[in-house]
């Protein structure tokens, strides 16, 4: 009877519902997953979306977490200084003079430096010392996520060596070419302009609306945005224009994003001696903000930082030795002798990096060698 009387009793007040809604795991799938507010994108080697994503010990973790719930460790979304992502379109062919990707070494999703095959090979008689050459194509192209914004001032190094000294660089003429703003034209929605831009379908009047928006920007993050949608249109349709935007972002905006640094190093190494002190420079740059990076993506990248500062010396001792045996003088041959110190430095730190890191070694003792003349001071025996 008592039992009958309680039943009653309960079927008055209506049970919790045990079945969860879709709504409930909404938290789990966020729709932007992404820093830049797209639903999907790469960071390093791997790929964001709003799909559940392990962490290293295999636990299941909502995508957009910036640091590991259980082990308080980086996610691939913890920087907020990250860049547009990459938009699959089929790529535009490079302009003469870049170096032609032949695959993205180790997986990187910017491209890494590659050294001379073997620098005791194609080497050149200089002053009667031989003298490694070069090679032309040091830098894979690459999936490189070139987000890089300046505007060169005159302090800035010039290119064209002897050839051009006092001349315009090409990016920064193609930079003064975009300050041109159409009558009757508004950009203020750069979200809806960004799709055409990461695609390099931004028309001139466009380009030109957007320039104009830049000068006029009072806030640094204000002109971060406008220029990045400009950097990303460049990067698909003009490289010079690319690296005049990249270079005014660095210089005039932030330096706080190592990706831009790199990208930007690369592109001076790719150009030659007369900008290897450039590329020395802002793979500087990039080095002191390498924490940015984690995992197998800061391995990789500090180690191509590493080759690109080598690589570029051995440019700039190259060039020396050549100025020396073609007019002798005491300067040529200190200045000469300078730039191999700065190789033998630069190559030694190479090694040493990537020795620790358990990368090859080969390239790097190479190098060493023929700057150092010992086998004993580049592995750390003297």
């Amino acid at each position: 009877m008592r039992i009958s009387i309680l039943l009653s009793v309960l079927a008055l007040f209506p049970a919790p519902a045990l079945a969860a809604e879709w709504a409930d795991f909404a938290p789990a799938f966020p729709l932007t997953a992404c820093q830049d507010g797209w639903v999907a994108c790469r960071v390093g080697d791997e790929v964001v979306n709003p799909d559940l994503r392990p962490d290293p010990e295999g636990q299941l973790l909502a995508s957009d977490l910036r640091v590991g719930w259980f082990d308080l460790e980086v996610t691939p979304v913890f920087s907020p200084w990250t860049g547009l992502s990459e938009y699959p379109f089929t790529p535009v062919a490079e302009p003469d003079g870049v170096a032609e990707d032949d695959g993205a070494e180790e997986g990187l999703s910017m491209a890494e430096v590659t050294g001379p095959s073997e620098v005791p090979e194609d080497r050149v008689e200089v002053a009667g010392e031989a003298v490694p050459e070069p090679d032309d194509a040091l830098v894979d192209a690459g999936e490189v996520e070139e987000a890089a914004e300046v505007q060169p001032d005159s302090d800035r190094v010039e290119s064209g060596g002897e050839e051009g000294v006092g001349e315009e660089a090409p990016e920064e003429a193609a930079v003064a070419m975009l300050a041109v703003e159409p009558s009757g034209m508004s950009c203020d929605n750069l979200q809806q302009l960004e799709l055409k831009a990461m695609m390099g379908r931004l028309s001139a009047p466009e380009v030109g609306c957007i320039e104009a928006t830049y000068q006029a920007a009072g806030k640094q993050t204000d002109k971060n945005k406008v220029s990045r949608v400009l950097i990303a249109n460049a990067h698909s349709s003009d490289r010079s224009e690319w690296a005049g935007l990249v270079a005014r972002h660095l210089e005039e905006v932030d330096q706080s994003d190592p990706d831009m640094s790199y990208a930007y190093a690369k592109y001076l190494l790719d150009q030659g001696p007369a900008r290897a002190d450039e590329a020395i420079h802002w793979a500087d740059i990039a080095m002191e903000r390498r924490q940015e990076w984690v995992g197998e993506t800061f391995k990789s990248r500090v180690y191509a930082l590493y080759k690109m500062r080598a690589l570029a010396a051995q440019k700039v001792w190259t060039a020396a030795e050549k100025r020396h045996s073609e007019a002798p003088t005491d300067q040529t041959s200190g200045a000469a002798e300078d730039a191999r110190g700065r190789v033998k430095t630069f190559a030694r730190e190479w090694y040493d990096y990537a020795n620790a890191s358990g990368k090859d070694t080969t390239r790097a003792m190479d190098l060493c060698v023929s700057a150092a003349g010992t086998e004993a001071y580049c592995a750390g025996r003297e």
